[in-house]
């Protein structure tokens, strides 16, 4: 409740006070007595003059070295406040009354206190308390939603999303009614908060909306999640210069891209980024210069982050175009209670920043229907697009000294021509961007230390071999009709090129010993065996004695090691290594050896 408005629910004469007014009643400590006011004006003086000491702590700046001594100052004021308000309130149901919205308030602030201090658990108990104290009229609606807020974000972080959800879904509520037409006007500003109640009631909402995104998304809801956090990142845009985060603005962005590209919503996704552009070209760069001139680390990396999420999206745009670009077969589509596909659209004010961001680019033709990919110049054009920025933040993530952030970049790259090669229907063009994905990420995995960057380069080894056996079987196409001796020959560099990357892979699950485990873990179990059965199936491409030899090889252990530690998964590929397990040894013995 506001303190101006609290001061008027009392006559000038004030109300009785309680009759153990003026008597120590408790201390805070051996030597500071609670002073209790004898009236309901003097309460009310008390509680004003606390409260603005409260703000003015709040707003001090402390040393590193000390970050919270003002807010423990600020704690040990509203403290003995609310002893004084305690011991005012036990004096008869008039008293009780008179004080009950100034204990909520400073409840409610105490809690905050405590959360803002890093004691979230300590300002669970204060926070409940304002709750049940603080109605929601004109004067008391700030403290409640603010108290409603804390409370759902400390649920939120005690993994309790619907008690979280509970909180939360009132905070708006009481937002919403407020807001409505015709509703009461807030009480004027008390000491408590400096800005106009319709403006603090605002940016409470915000924060309402940014915390109902998080709970959410904890409970698996991801469209409300994101209609929640666009709803934030909208209002945000609405801010004070002073109030608004540009680096923070952007990330939140491009969260909500991908969120949006993933259930194949790529128009929203794609004017999610065209807004973190115009945030992130509004920044002063003057601010973000060090002291040589130089842009700093913050500034590039943000930048670097909205060119690898717009890489993403068109990645995204590419598959999805040649699979058929509906977004109704995206299987993470949101869908309402009886299943059918919740139709995401731009038309919706909500979904969109345009009231804040005039003139934001439409939607591109492959964005707003990716179908519209009919033919490889069209994927070409959106490749080109990609590519651009993908290749700017590769090169602010150099190799030395940006391991993991270059090799984000150069797989992306791999995969943009990945996505590209799916359009394209010569057979030596095919081969030419195989080759080409493979020159961007070999030297990376060349270069980097397998010790240091074990799971990077467990996983580039397994994508080149990948890569090497999407090779050999576009060589293998090509010389089909190729006399047999010259076909091997053409063939082994590939078939050479995958074992080799394959073998690569599998020697990054030998312990420090060079030992390979006796069974790797379930998660990777597959992947594991996966890579042996390339392994045949690559050797298994040349017809002479010693690769049909090792494809042999590779079929046995993929049998052995099945059968020894009961794999249920692949069924159809252990299927087929067991048959070939079984044929290969009679076509090994009537085989010719490779020539000499």
């Amino acid at each position: 409740m506001g303190v101006d408005a609290f001061s008027t629910l009392v006559d000038e004469g004030g109300a009785r006070a309680p009759a153990a007014a003026g008597l120590r009643r408790g201390f805070l400590n051996d030597e500071e007595p609670v002073h209790v006011p004898e009236s309901a004006a003097a309460l009310a003086e008390r509680v004003r003059a606390d409260l603005a000491e409260c703000e003015r702590l709040r707003a001090v700046k402390d040393d590193e070295a000390a970050p919270f001594d003002s807010r423990y100052e600020e704690r040990r004021v509203l403290q003995r406040l609310l002893k004084a308000l305690e011991q005012y309130g036990a004096g008869d149901a008039e008293c009780a009354e008179t004080a009950r919205t100034p204990l909520g308030v400073v409840c409610s602030l105490l809690g905050n206190n405590f959360v803002d201090t890093e004691e979230a658990g300590a300002g669970s108990a204060p926070l409940g308390r304002a709750i049940e104290m603080l109605g929601s009229g004109p004067a008391e609606l700030l403290h409640r939603v603010d108290a409603l807020n804390h409370m759902g974000m400390l649920c939120s972080e005690r993994e309790q999303p619907k008690q979280a959800l509970a909180h939360l879904s009132e905070a708006k509520a009481l937002y919403e009614r407020a807001s409505a037409p015709g509703a009461s006007p807030l009480a004027p500003p008390d000491a408590a908060c400096a800005l106009p109640a319709a403006e603090r009631l605002e940016r409470l909402h915000t924060l309402t909306l940014f915390y109902l995104a998080q709970v959410h998304a904890h409970l698996g809801d991801a469209l409300q999640s994101a209609i929640h956090a666009h709803a934030t990142l909208r209002r945000q845009l609405h801010s004070a210069a002073a109030e608004f985060e540009p680096f923070e603005w952007c990330k939140n962005a491009m969260q909500l891209a991908t969120y949006y590209a993933t259930v194949g919503a790529y128009d929203i996704a794609e004017h999610c980024l065209h807004a973190a552009d115009r945030v992130l070209g509004a920044i002063d760069l003057d601010a973000c210069r060090d002291a040589a001139g130089v842009l700093t680390d913050k500034y590039l990396e943000l930048r670097a982050g909205v060119h690898i999420a717009w890489g993403e999206l068109l990645r995204a745009v590419l598959r999805a175009g040649r699979q058929g670009g509906a977004r109704a077969h995206t299987p993470d589509a949101p869908s309402d209670a009886g299943g059918a596909p919740i139709r995401l659209s731009l038309d919706e004010e909500r979904l969109t920043f345009r009231a804040a961001l005039a003139d934001l680019p439409p939607p591109s033709r492959e964005c707003a229907d990716c179908a519209s990919l009919a033919g490889f110049d069209e994927a070409r054009r959106v490749y080109r697009r990609a590519l651009v920025r993908v290749l700017q933040a590769k090169a602010h993530y150099q190799l030395d000294g940006y391991v993991s952030d270059h090799y984000v970049c150069a797989n992306l790259e791999a995969q943009l021509l990945g996505a590209l090669v799916l359009y394209e229907t010569d057979a030596r063009r095919v081969l030419a961007m195989h080759r080409r994905r493979a020159a961007v990420l070999q030297p990376v995995l060349d270069a980097i230390n397998p010790k240091a960057y074990h799971a990077i380069g467990r996983q580039m080894a397994f994508d080149l071999g990948t890569i090497y056996g999407d090779i050999l079987d576009v060589r293998q196409l090509m010389l089909r009709d190729q006399p047999a001796e010259r076909a091997r020959a053409k063939l082994q560099p590939a078939v050479d090129a995958t074992t080799r990357a394959l073998y690569r892979f599998l020697d990054f699950f030998r312990d420090a010993q060079g030992e390979m485990p006796e069974r790797v873990d379930a998660e990777n179990e597959e992947v594991f065996l996966t890579a042996h059965f390339n392994i045949a199936r690559a050797h298994g491409k040349l017809d002479d004695r010693e690769s049909l030899a090792a494809s042999l090889r590779a079929y046995e252990f993929i049998r052995a090691y099945a059968d020894k530690h009961d794999v249920v998964c692949m069924r159809d590929e252990l299927k087929m290594a067991r048959e070939m397990a079984e044929l290969l040894p009679t076509k090994v013995g009537k085989t010719k050896p490779r020539p000499s």
